[in-house]
């Protein structure tokens, strides 16, 4: 689950796993922000997996669908892609968040999706 975690922080400044390269020349700015992004939320997540995996896997989904460079929000669109993306990528493994899915798939509510991810944590 770490891969996904670092691909989805990666993907924030274009990076394709799928043809396992970024769509642009980094600049100084972003790779400050990948520096910086990825220790702190690996770290985190990797405090969490030792602790309990249910944790980690809310903290993984709830990072992967929110994290943004320079303070700007994620669109609900990009969250809904950024949760397909997770779906399929851990198909059967997302017991752990299943009910926080549910209710973004019933109501499409993200505030209460991120609620409910931040409860389990």
């Amino acid at each position: 689950e770490a891969d996904l975690l670092l691909c989805s922080i990666l993907g924030v400044v274009g990076y394709s796993k799928q043809d396992n390269t970024f769509d642009h020349l980094l600049g100084w700015d972003e790779i400050e922000f990948l520096e910086n992004e990825l220790q702190k939320h690996y770290d985190k997540y990797y405090c969490l997996r030792k602790k309990d995996a249910s944790q980690a896997q809310a903290y993984l989904v709830l990072t992967a669908v929110t994290v943004c460079k320079d303070g700007k929000s994620v669109s609900s669109r990009d969250k809904g892609r950024r949760l397909q993306y997770l779906k399929a990528e851990m198909k059967e493994t997302l017991s752990a968040v299943s009910t926080a899915i549910e209710i973004e798939a019933q109501y499409q509510d993200w505030e209460r999706f991120e609620q409910e991810l931040n409860s389990i944590i």
